[in-house]
């Protein structure tokens, strides 16, 4: 009898007005809060909950033409981020750091459609010096002032 091989973990998601969609195959490497003045201006909110995946890992199955990117260059790391949207919603969906993370993206989880068993929770937290004083996530996370230099070993 043959042994049944488990199939890697597949997450679909979209943006908002569902113009873009994509798919993610595996897990990620990495589920990270991020606070630095970039993604909460991005956002517009309080920061950024994000999945960092290989980049092999993702496929956009509709919507390529709606996708914009911004290069986001003025990083505290000095290294230029690529953040792309949906061009319709102005849903952000990816980012990526191609300096300091080859190879890699990151996959906004709030456009992430999970399914019932599937959950997404942080498991480090960067830029906690820019964090909201009052706000307090009660997750026993990794927690760095900035971005630590181990992520680019990933």
């Amino acid at each position: 009898m043959a042994e049944i091989t488990p199939q890697p973990p597949t997450i679909n998601g979209s943006c908002l007005c569902g113009t873009i969609k994509y798919h993610i195959t595996g897990s990620p490497a990495l589920k990270i809060l991020c606070y630095c003045q970039n993604c909460r201006k991005s956002t517009g909110s309080l920061g950024m909950a994000n999945s960092i995946y290989h980049r092999s890992n993702l496929t956009i199955s509709q919507g390529h033409d709606t996708l914009r990117t911004y290069k986001d260059s003025a990083t505290d790391s000095g290294s230029p981020v690529d953040r792309s949207f949906c061009g319709n919603c102005g849903s952000n969906l990816f980012c990526e750091n191609k300096e300091k993370g080859p190879g890699l993206v990151i996959v906004t989880s709030g456009t992430m459609d999970l399914e019932d068993g599937q959950s997404w929770q942080p498991v480090m937290e960067f830029y906690c010096k820019d964090k909201k004083t009052w706000l307090e996530t009660n997750l026993e996370t990794k927690k760095f002032e900035t971005v630590p230099a181990a992520l680019e070993n990933l």
